[in-house]
């Protein structure tokens, strides 16, 4: 009443240099009330004219005021979503590419469905065209058909927010092609059996007699919620050709001949991923606020309600062009005043949705400064307190701003992360880096309040995060905002964390227990291994062991004993280039090497290769030794003996050599196939000495040899003749 009042007294002024004697107010008022008269008489004649052509006369006019009073309160118990949705192909507020792209596609499918002739496309001579843009949301459809006559693209994936008609558009198409609509919501239905169970019956089944003679088009709605066996269902139905459909026809079902509209909200969930390759998507644009506003006016008209365009704007403006958001707010309107205002609109909650930006867009708008916007909606008590620009450049209008879209995101780990790893890219004066400290301090705040919240399960301090958001954007933003990554190093420092944390458990699991029992995890990598890597890497000259002096033996020795107390060793690899190299095993040097240092030094191919030898060789012997000790059982022996062999100096395994045991000819036992001994004939001592030195003779053996020269690969030796014999 206020607003009124000062309305009428900032008027007063005006009447006195008014040029018509009756205001223009006055005539609408008039005007209207012409019409609701001339309304009333139609009515009425309506009336009258159809108790004349009832022959029965059975309805009288008790009877009609009585049918016109069910019909109105029946309108008023519906929603204006449901009352004023759009039925014809021409009432519809999307966009008219959108409309007709799925009206051509849906057109693909009369050939297979209402046996209509296929177009014969005439062959013409091709005439230079100009090329025309396309615009941003255009979509082509491939007008090519498959075995079955069917569009290469089988479905149709309607893609948008919600509340901007996808639903409405997919129906009013589908009935204005001829088809009869059935509806099903994939996220009600979580089961696989259920869903394909829905889909056979409305893609498959006829009507039982006759009660609807119109084939079917199914149109499944909410798809982003339904379970990946579901989804995966459809795409086999999709793919399914007419061979494969008679083999298992009574298993899993025929071939798809009906269209399938598909709707959601998110074309990029995971359980989509396979769909979007076979569909053909259709991102839903939102509604123009003129058109959206031009038909809210429509509504209000038919509603008896007081409003301006001016004031619809802003209402779309406010729910983001959303026509269920409009409608619900304007019925929850109309029950309590006949009249919207700017006021109203701006002060009202009712029918306004969540907000919910991107990651990319969230990290966009903290690191820009906002563009000068006027307040395009202005009331007369605004003009009065000079309030007719608002600055969104204002800090608290900024940090209003920042913090309730912070808060839409959700994702506040991944919000953090991605300031962190962007911000340095920013272009901002800070000489002194004072607000480069600022903005470290508050990392560090967020860090201990998660940390405190983890692990103490106390959730009331996470109000405070999304603020460090309002903090970088007061920092660093700029009006060219900085080209925005998508965060990974965490990803990879989590990555290189766990295979350093697997790299010392393998280390420490066959470590010797004398050592390992001094070690921990923390101390294994911080303090042990980096000085570790310069001692098992030792200069060895790159000549035979044997050639080894005490010193670099007994070097040899300790760094043996050390590689197998700390569990390690080097084993044979082959590069990529195709060559090959010996590397640590486990490759702890892994854990103590970072980018942009001094690289520790390395032993030759040789060394690596001796070293691994002498570390299996010592293995060998303590194994053998081991197994001894174990083997051999505990005798009783006298003293004498005992000294004995502490006298007798020990032989290791690896110098020991076999040697054959000399047995006398006579005590040798010749036998034949069947086991009976020989009888050998004594020989005389003579003749034995006798062939023994005619053996000595080279002369007088029966070998003889002729050497022939030649070129040969083959490593040359000194070769004897008796060497041959």
């Amino acid at each position: 009443m206020d607003l009124y009042s000062e309305y009428d007294k900032v008027g007063k002024h005006a009447k006195s240099t008014r040029l018509l004697p009756v205001s223009v107010e006055q005539m609408k008022d008039e005007l209207e009330t012409e019409r609701q008269n001339r309304l009333l008489e139609e009515a009425t004649n309506l009336t009258q004219q159809m108790r004349r052509n009832l022959d029965d006369g059975d309805l009288s006019d008790d009877d009609v005021t009585m049918e016109t009073h069910e019909e109105t309160s029946e309108s008023k118990k519906l929603l204006w979503v449901e009352k004023y949705a759009p039925f014809k192909y021409t009432d519809l507020l999307s966009e008219e590419s959108i409309n007709r792209t799925l009206l051509h596609w849906i057109k693909l499918w009369d050939f297979v469905v209402f046996g209509k002739d296929m177009p014969i496309k005439t062959k013409e001579k091709k005439k230079p065209v100009k090329e025309v843009k396309k615009k941003k949301n255009q979509i082509e459809v491939l007008d090519e058909l498959d075995k079955l006559n069917r569009p290469k693209q089988t479905l149709v994936l309607l893609n948008g927010p919600p509340g901007l008609g996808k639903t409405t558009l997919a129906h009013t198409v589908a009935k204005h092609a001829g088809y009869n609509v059935v509806e099903i919501n994939a996220s009600d239905d979580r089961s696989a059996e259920v869903f394909k169970n829905k889909i056979e019956a409305a893609t498959q089944m006829k009507a039982v007699m006759g009660a609807e003679p119109r084939p079917n088009c199914l149109i499944i709605d909410e798809i982003d919620g339904a379970p990946q066996p579901a989804i995966n269902m459809l795409i086999n139905l999709t793919k399914k050709i007419e061979e494969q459909a008679t083999k298992k026809k009574k298993k899993d079902g025929g071939v798809l001949l009906r269209p399938i509209i598909c709707i959601c909200n998110d074309q990029y969930v995971p359980a989509l991923r396979q769909l979007r390759q076979s569909a053909l998507i259709m991102n839903f644009p939102p509604t123009e606020p003129a058109r959206l506003a031009a038909r809210l006016y429509e509504v209000i008209k038919q509603e008896h309600m007081k409003s301006d365009m001016t004031t619809l704007l802003a209402l779309c403006e406010k729910t983001d062009n959303d026509i269920r958001s409009c409608l619900n707010t304007l019925q929850f309107i109309q029950r309590k005043c006949k009249e919207l205002t700017v006021k109203m609109v701006q002060h009202v909650t009712v029918g306004q949705k969540d907000t919910n930006k991107s990651l990319f867009s969230l990290w966009y708008e903290i690191f820009s400064l906002p563009r000068a916007k006027k307040n395009k909606f202005i009331t007369i008590q605004d003009i009065k307190n000079n309030e007719v620009q608002v600055n969104n450049q204002s800090l608290p209008a900024r940090f209003n701003n920042i913090l309730h879209s912070t808060y839409a995101a959700g994702e506040y780990d991944r919000v953090i992360q991605g300031l962190f790893e962007n911000y340095c890219e920013c272009k901002y004066k800070d000489p002194k880096m004072d607000g480069l400290n600022f903005a470290m301090d508050w990392l560090t705040f967020v860090d201990s309040v998660n940390q405190y919240t983890m692990h103490i399960q106390d959730y009331s301090l996470m109000g405070y995060v999304p603020y460090i958001a309002v903090t970088f954007h007061l920092l660093f933003a700029a009006n060219q905002p900085p080209r925005i990554q998508y965060p990974h190093s965490q990803y990879e420092a989590l990555t290189k964390h766990n295979k350093f944390t697997n790299l010392i458990s393998s280390l420490m699991s066959d470590m010797s227990p004398s050592v390992r029992k001094y070690l921990n995890t923390a101390s294994m990598t911080m303090e042990v291994l980096p000085p570790l890597m310069d001692i098992i890497q030792p200069n060895f000259r790159p000549v035979n062991t044997q050639l080894y002096s005490t010193r670099e033996k007994e070097e040899m020795a300790q760094l043996i004993r050390i590689m197998i107390a700390y569990n390690m060793t080097y084993h044979q690899e082959k590069t990529i280039d195709g060559q090959f190299s010996y590397v640590l095993d486990p490759h702890v040097d892994e854990v103590v090497r970072f980018t942009g240092m001094k690289q520790h030094k390395q032993l030759t191919y040789a060394a690596k290769q001796l070293v691994a030898r002498e570390i299996e060789m010592e293995k060998m012997r303590r194994n053998d030794k081991n197994f001894t000790s174990s083997s051999t059982p505990a005798k009783k022996v006298d003293n004498k003996s005992n000294a004995d062999e502490k006298k007798a100096p020990v032989i290791p395994n690896h110098k020991q050599k076999l040697q054959a045991i000399s047995l006398n000819p006579d005590q040798m036992v010749q036998k034949d196939f069947f086991g009976r001994i020989i009888k050998q004939k004594p020989q005389d001592s003579q003749n034995s000495t006798q062939k023994e030195e005619k053996k000595k003779n080279v002369l007088n053996t029966d070998i003889w040899f002729h050497f022939k020269g030649g070129f040969s690969n083959a490593v040359r030796r000194n070769v004897r003749v008796q060497d041959l014999i």
